[in-house]
């Protein structure tokens, strides 16, 4: 992997846990514009969940459904 490569990532995951802080889960992932296609699926280890979700919005509800247990992030 080049060390551009592996800039974007940090950048992606530094700017990911300030919105995740907030609560802004699909703006963690828009913040590297063209990073991630529109209709990305995450499917997520089966230990999580069985469902997969697809695009910003299931994103965003995955965290809020993987987070909502939480007392702070």
């Amino acid at each position: 992997m080049s060390e551009e490569n592996v800039e974007v990532v940090r950048r992606v995951f530094e700017n990911a846990q300030t919105a995740y802080e907030h609560g802004h889960f699909q703006e963690s992932l828009s913040v590297e514009a063209g990073l991630l296609d529109p209709d990305f699926e995450l499917v997520p280890a089966p230990e999580l969940t069985t469902e997969h979700y697809r695009g910003y919005d299931g994103w965003e509800r995955f965290m809020q459904n993987w987070t909502e247990g939480f007392d702070q992030w």
